[in-house]
């Protein structure tokens, strides 16, 4: 039965025990205390506070259109900001979730001083999405228009009302509709700065109409405008005109233009100028009015500009009026008779201090005005270097280009230089100040994040291409110790949230992926010790799918992973994900479904190299048009990275593969020219220089391989030294190979039977029994120690190791290989005669036996009718040992040389290449899955190209010729089994 998929707190449950402390520790309901103080005093008690590692959440302090607004207090900068997140009962509401998303996404978009800048927007461990703002401290206008004082402060509050224009008059200039004004989303500074809040039901009006119609149609119904109500499709600036007439309604009258108690009704225009006229609101201001409250939109103004110069109008009328009517008064009284000079003396000195009076209250405006204006120039430029710097910050966040964050700081000092220029407040100054130490803290950060990013990338870009596991693992481990991730210190609860919010990059969780897969698959450098980075993977990956995914590979659980990589099931995964997903499966042998996956990814991110690269990795590269697809494949990958070393000597393999030795030598040699040096590239090289004839500098290459590390080169030139019988030249080769895998099995039996042929008996019967002890049911291995104890005069010793692998091969259902030992044991030691009929005991198919040893006589003694038969009888058996195959193969191939008769010579032709690409196929596709496998295979091909009949066979008129020769096929395979 599969396991249960891990719920959302659980994802770092671990069972090994010092995780299981910390992960408590991390998630436990007695850490609430200390992440948010007792008295938090939030609306509804039944609702958590949002939890975030950077903030502290102090207190509840209203809610938007759609959310929730806390006091919080940055834990690294210590100030204080606002923080909206998405109420908790709107979470399914996919309408109002898309809502709070767009009031971030335009609050980003308008740097404006009348409008409350953003800091950063993401998502919840919860799944809620949340943004940070500036922290207002005051009133709000609505708190002002209920005071009593309101009728005396007519003044302040219409200069109040024109900075709200001016700032709604920016965003309809970048084409953003507020969609919800009214007094309460006003809110008044200490110093009297007025800032425009909730911008949840704004709108960006130069969407398309099909996306403007998916928005949901809300506000406030006192301040909506009627189209507002009826169609999203219909609100343009004008509906903000229409909000922003009855905040000035409000603001003359003390009472909304309109009620609201059983749904909108609408007050007639000549009874609410009856309301302005009575509130002794000036004509200009009830005009102003009352054409912003206009029923029909195209009879308001046209935008908030338009309304800001006509409320500017107003407020600097007001002084001149004041002025001419002291000019005016002032004349009259110069015309009175000369009898009242003395009372018109002092009436002249009176009113001409009043005409001071008003002339110094109308300077006083203007100079407020003219500073306002002046603050504003400022304030613009800010908001322009600090939206540069904020458009640079998000481009780096997302390609890690350290030129981008450097753009993003540069452009955070021009802001805060411009903020101690003459003009600016101390509030920008303050601001600005404290943005800069922000953006300076998320540089730092970046900084470490790239250097490790491009250390991962450079290790990455290795896995897979044949270098030592250990090799691997010793870099990995290297390069994450140095942010702290060490077997030697157990992570904390704190360790982890840390790393949550400095290391969250998908190229982190790329790296950790690559490190869990390489730990539990080679059990490096304990089994045990895939659990770090799996620990912190899930700390920060984000996504519930791929830690699903991860979770259920490190529990080896095959089918929750099946069930994850469905058809239906994988339209819902992100990128990443189906990678994982993908690479899971082939880990776990599921190479059909595997397959499936990345074809899935490649249908959805077809610029994607890492799904084309490893889809490209996965094809058969035995079949022609398996071969040409993943070139195609890794071309896509190399125009993604056209300077990856990997990508061109995996594209230099492929053509090696397809038998294209010219360009498999070319693609090489880019890979080496690009850097490549894991010694890959030079072996392919040297493979492809020996099919083009150039032995010389095959040598060289193969040389270089070797001297770069590379196993499989130095594997060649011991096996190479060996067939020569150059056992001294072929034993520091194979020391060599056996340092960089100290596992590998076969490697460390060739190792001792050169031991043994130098006459090193110590050394060889040292390996011989840690090969005993480790692979104790490896009868092949038993044989080769019997003859050489048999050399060496220990027949008995001989006798108990050929009974322990006739034991052992008598429990195996594919028993034929015992008798490729009883050959190897009579060819090679007369000595060992004596032990044959006991091995011809042993325990398997006596018929079978029979068959096989009858169908290898009938090849050496040249009889190839009586020969096919029995062949034809063992393949009805099922599958054969390869050497079995081969000598069927080359039975047949010598009755087509000897059949005169045309139709049967091509039948018989026909059988050879039908049995030989199906052998071919079989062991290339074994060596793939098992790597090591290459080092019994290779020799029987080597010995098959050189058989004397195959040659006579492919020069045989009217026999394929080319690459769809025999022997072209053999080479083919021989190409895909080195690469």
């Amino acid at each position: 039965m599969a396991a249960p998929m891990p719920n959302e707190d659980s994802y770092l449950d671990d069972e090994d025990s010092y995780l299981d402390g910390f992960l408590e520790t991390a998630f436990s309901a007695s850490d609430t205390d200390s992440l948010f103080p007792k008295t938090f005093t939030g609306r509804d008690p039944t609702e958590l506070p949002p939890r975030h590692p950077q903030y502290e959440v102090l207190d509840h302090i209203g809610r938007g259109a759609v959310g929730d607004v806390y006091l919080i207090q940055d834990r690294e900068l210590g100030r204080k900001l606002a923080l909206k997140v998405l109420r908790p009962a709107h979470m399914g509401d996919s309408a109002l979730s898309e809502c709070f998303r767009e009031e971030a996404r335009l609050c980003s978009q308008l740097p404006h001083p009348g409008i409350v800048p953003l800091h950063e927007s993401g998502t919840l461990d919860d799944g809620r999405p949340f943004f940070t703002m500036k922290l207002v401290e005051g009133r709000s206008f609505a708190e002002l228009l209920r005071s009593p004082e309101r009728p005396k402060q007519r003044a302040q509050l219409l200069q109040i009302l024109y900075r709200v224009c001016q700032g709604i008059a920016f965003a309809h200039a970048r084409g953003v509709v507020h969609g919800d004004l009214k007094p309460q989303n006003i809110m008044i500074g200490r110093f009297g700065e007025a800032q425009i809040m909730d911008w949840g039901f704004a709108l960006y009006t130069k969407q398309s109409p099909s996306l403007l119609a998916s928005r949901t149609r809300a506000g406030t119904p006192a301040n909506m405008a009627p189209e507002q109500s009826e169609s999203v499709a219909e609100i343009s600036p004008r509906t903000d005109v229409y909000g922003l007439g009855t905040m000035l309604f409000e603001t003359l009258t003390g009472q909304s233009p309109h009620q609201t108690s059983n749904g909108i009704q609408r007050t007639p225009p000549a009874l609410l100028r009856s309301q302005l006229v009575a509130a002794e609101a000036e004509q200009p201001l009830v005009d102003l009015t009352l054409r912003c409250l206009e029923l029909e939109p195209e009879a308001r103004f046209a935008d908030a500009s338009q309304v800001a110069d006509a409320l500017r109008a107003f407020i600097e009328g007001v002084a001149q009026r004041a002025h001419d009517m002291a000019l005016r008064a002032a004349a009259a009284q110069a015309s009175l008779d000369h009898s009242r000079r003395a009372r018109r003396f002092a009436l002249l000195a009176f009113l001409s201090i009043l005409v001071g009076v008003v002339v110094i209250a109308a300077l006083l405006l203007w100079s407020s005005i003219r500073q306002q204006q002046q603050l504003s120039t400022v304030t613009e430029q800010i908001a322009k270097a600090r939206s540069e710097a904020v458009a640079k910050r998000a481009l780096a966040q997302r390609d890690h280009n350290p030129l981008h964050w450097n753009q993003a700081l540069a452009a955070a000092e021009r802001a805060d230089a411009i903020a101690r220029s003459p003009g600016a407040s101390k509030e920008l100054q303050s601001a600005s100040a404290q943005f800069l130490a922000t953006m300076r803290a998320a540089h730092n950060r970046a900084q470490t994040l790239i250097k490790l990013i491009g250390k991962l990338e450079r290790i990455g870009a290795h896995v897979g291409d044949d270098r030592s596991a250990r090799e691997l693992e010793l870099q990995f481990a290297k390069t994450f110790a140095s942010i702290g991730i060490s077997d030697k210190h157990k992570p904390t609860a704190a360790d982890l949230a840390k790393a949550r919010k400095e290391l969250n990059a998908p190229e982190i969780l790329q790296g950790l992926d690559s490190w869990i897969l390489l730990r539990k698959k080679h059990g490096l450098p304990h089994k045990e010790a895939w659990r770090l980075p799996f620990a912190y993977a899930q700390a920060i990956d984000i996504h519930l799918g791929h830690r699903q995914a991860r979770q259920a590979y490190v529990d080896n659980d095959l089918a929750s992973l099946l069930r994850m990589s469905k058809e239906d099931a994988l339209k819902d995964i992100a990128a990443e994900t189906l990678v994982f997903l993908g690479n899971s499966l082939f880990e776990m042998k599921a190479h059909k479904r595997s397959l499936s996956v990345y074809e899935h990814a490649l249908r959805r991110y077809p610029g994607m190299h890492r799904v084309s690269h490893n889809l490209a990795i996965l094809l058969d590269p035995t079949k022609p048009e398996s071969q040409e697809r993943s070139f195609r494949l890794l071309s896509m990958a190399l125009a993604t990275k056209p300077k990856s070393a990997h990508l061109h000597s995996d594209i230099a393999a492929n053509r090696l593969a397809a038998s294209a030795f010219e360009q498999a030598a070319d693609w090489a040699q880019r890979a080496i020219a690009l850097g490549s040096s894991t010694g890959r590239a030079h072996f392919i090289l040297a493979i492809a220089q020996k099919q083009l004839g150039d032995d010389r500098s095959q040598k060289i290459m193969l040389e270089r391989s070797h001297e770069l590390g590379y196993f499989p080169a130095t594997i060649f030139l011991a096996d190479q030294a060996l067939s020569e019988n150059r056992y001294l030249k072929a034993l520091p080769l194979l020391r060599s190979a056996f340092a960089q895998q100290p596992g590998h099995r076969a490697l460390r039996l060739r190792l001792g039977l050169t031991h043994a042929q130098l006459a090193h008996k110590e050394e060889a019967a040292q390996h011989f029994k840690e090969l005993a002890k480790a692979h104790p049911n490896w009868p092949q291995l038993y044989g080769h120690w019997a003859l050489f104890l048999t050399r060496h005069g220990d027949f008995s010793g001989a006798e108990a190791a050929i009974a322990h692998a006739l034991e052992v091969q008598g429990k195996e259902t594919n028993n034929a290989k015992i008798l490729d030992l009883a050959r190897s044991v009579r060819a090679s030691a007369r000595n060992a005669r004596k032990l044959l009929p006991q091995l011809r005991q042993g325990r398997y198919p006596h018929e079978r036996k029979k068959m096989i040893q009858a169908l290898w006589l009938c090849n050496v003694k040249g009889m190839p009718e009586l020969g096919l038969r029995i062949f034809n009888e063992l393949r009805a058996f099922g599958a054969l040992p390869t050497t079995t195959m081969l000598n069927g193969i080359e039975i047949i191939a010598r009755l087509a040389l000897a059949t005169k008769e045309a139709k049967r010579r091509q039948a018989l032709l026909a059988r050879v290449h039908q049995e030989l690409d199906a052998e071919l196929a079989a062991i290339v596709r074994v060596v793939k899955q098992f790597p090591k496998r290459a080092m019994q295979q290779r020799p029987l091909l080597e010995r098959f190209l050189e058989n004397p009949t195959m040659a006579k066979l492919d020069g045989l008129a009217g026999h394929p010729s080319g690459s769809h020769s025999v022997r072209s096929k053999v080479r083919q395979s021989l190409a895909a089994i080195d690469t």
